[in-house]
């Protein structure tokens, strides 16, 4: 399994318990855990950390394309320049 698999899995799983997370806050689910009542606060606190857990995940599963699509541009945006200044200097892009 490569990274970018790891962390598109990593980020969906932790998508998945941060949505459960806001069912048990918006619909004021019990949790009890060994007869103690999970306060609500702690599904927040979860939330928080499963949601950024996710972002990140997802972030780093998508990063491949990020940077082809920066690397793409510069290109794109380097030849156009070449071509309309014919060969010269046009706005930071060096020759």
């Amino acid at each position: 399994m490569n990274q970018k698999t790891f962390s598109l899995a990593t980020g969906l799983i932790f998508l998945l318990i941060a949505v459960i997370h806001v069912l048990r806050l918006a619909f004021k689910w019990e949790a009890v855990l060994n007869g103690w009542a999970v306060p609500m606060w702690v599904s927040a606190v979860a939330l928080l950390i499963a949601a950024y857990l996710a972002f990140e995940g997802l972030k780093l599963a998508g990063e491949d394309v990020l940077v082809c699509n920066i690397r793409f541009n510069y290109a794109r945006r380097f030849l156009v320049s070449r071509i309309l200044n014919a060969g010269g200097y046009c706005q930071g892009f060096p020759e």
